[in-house]
Order: C-alpha cells, then structure tokens, then sequence
C-alpha cells in the first residue's frame, strides 16, 4: 500500500469486522478468486494458511495480503465484497466500504491533480494545497474559495490576463478555440463556469450581515469540490495537448 493519501485507517477498521464476520475458509476463497483474477498469484495467499476460525487468524490471512496489494486493489477486492450476503447485511460494515470507496475516489483525484499542476506557477500549487487542507479540516467555505481561486489563477495564467473569474468568458472562448476545443463543449465550459461562480458567489465568496453565508449541506459541497477538479483537468488537458511552455 504505498499511495500516502490512502485511508490506512479505515482499511484497518473493515479487517477487523471482516475478521470477526468471515470463516478462515471463506475468506481464503475470496481472496484467491480475487488474485486469480488480477493474476496477482505472488502473494500470500496462495502459500499455506491455516484454517483456524481463530480472530487472530483471519486477520493475519486479511493483513498479509492486503498489504501486499496496491491501493487501488484493495479498494477494488473491498468493493466486490459488498456482493457477499454476509456484508449486504451488516449495514456498518457496508457503510465503511461505501466510505473507503468514496474516500479513494476524492484523495487519487487532489493527488492527481496536485501532481498535474507542479507544471504550473508555484502560487496555482500552493492555493489547491491549501484548498483540501481546508476540506480535511471541514472548513468548506475557504475550501470552496480556494477551488474557485485555483480555477481562476490558472485561467489567468493559461489567458495571459488578470481578470477575474467571472471575466473571462470571452478570453477563455478565444483560447479554448485557438487550442482546437469543440464549439459545444466550449459554450457548455463557460456556462458552467459562470454557474459555479454565482454558486460560489451567493453562497461562500459573500457576507451577510458581517458573516460569511454557508448554505451548502455536504453532498452539495463534495459536488462543487468535484466539479472544480474536473474544469482544471479538461483546461490543463487542452493546454498539454499544445504543448505549450509555462512561463513560471
């Protein structure tokens, strides 16, 4: 398990519930059916393990081999248990998969983009930093603005102006065309941009009565967070395509 944005935690958690939930027998068939299928046949799994219903057992078997396994194999045996009737009936042990998979989802994309934007000015690095710190710690009015700053210094950069955010319609048209980008697909970036700034605007950029206005529950907050990642990966995509040299 090498990826550090990985929730090592919560897999320990799902182990020990898997461990007092599942017989030797059956967890040792589900992990050699799930090897077999990667074709990952070097683990441990397909050594001797005792059959033992032992607590201590089964967590072993469960601990050696799933820190044998990549991270993104983890989640994906973890997911296909949720098949097995065993999980479907218990309602926390299904919650925690549920979570893992949404956790591993959202922390590969920040990483993700994180490694993407290191081609791009320092400041543009640091402020989506800045912008999941902010979300980890459940400050999503400033995780919010700094998704929208992060979105508008790139623009800005990849433009070559200094407007704001809610500007740039035009500037960003012309160069999402000069990078070859559909007519469609260029008028449906812009109009979401100028809804995610009024999003943005009515709920977290302004204050009321001198506080700032947080009106967003947390599924809407997590979609707004998943949409500012994906309008920054499609304009880094369209500018890698030309490639372009960044002016630090």
């Amino acid at each position: 398990m090498e990826n550090e944005n990985f929730n090592f935690a919560l897999v320990d958690e799902i182990q020990d519930i898997l461990a007092n939930t599942f017989s030797a027998n059956r967890i040792i068939g589900l992990l050699k059916f799930f090897t077999n299928n990667y074709g990952l046949h070097y683990l441990p799994i397909w050594r001797s393990y005792s059959m033992e219903d032992s607590y201590e057992n089964k967590l072993e078997i469960l601990s050696n081999n799933l820190t044998s396994m990549h991270s993104s194999q983890i989640v994906d045996f973890l997911l296909g248990l949720r098949n097995c009737t065993e999980v479907k009936s218990d309602t926390v042990l299904l919650q925690k998969i549920n979570q893992l998979d949404e956790n591993y989802d959202e922390k590969s994309s920040r990483f993700k983009m994180a490694q993407i934007l290191l081609d791009y000015p320092e400041n543009i690095q640091k402020v989506w930093s800045k912008c999941y710190s902010f979300f980890d710690e459940g400050n999503n009015r400033e995780a919010l603005d700094s998704a929208r700053l992060t979105i508008e210094l790139l623009i800005k950069h990849l433009v070559k102006n200094d407007k704001s955010l809610e500007k740039q319609s035009n500037d960003l048209g012309t160069w999402l065309q000069n990078h070859n980008c559909d007519s469609e697909i260029r008028n449906l970036l812009i109009n979401s941009l100028d809804i995610y700034s009024k999003i943005q605007n009515h709920n977290v950029k302004h204050i009321n009565n001198g506080k700032h206005i947080d009106n967003l529950n947390e599924s809407e907050n997590r979609l707004i967070m998943n949409l500012s990642y994906t309008i920054l990966k499609f304009l880094t995509d369209c500018d890698k395509q030309q490639g372009i040299d960044h002016e630090r």
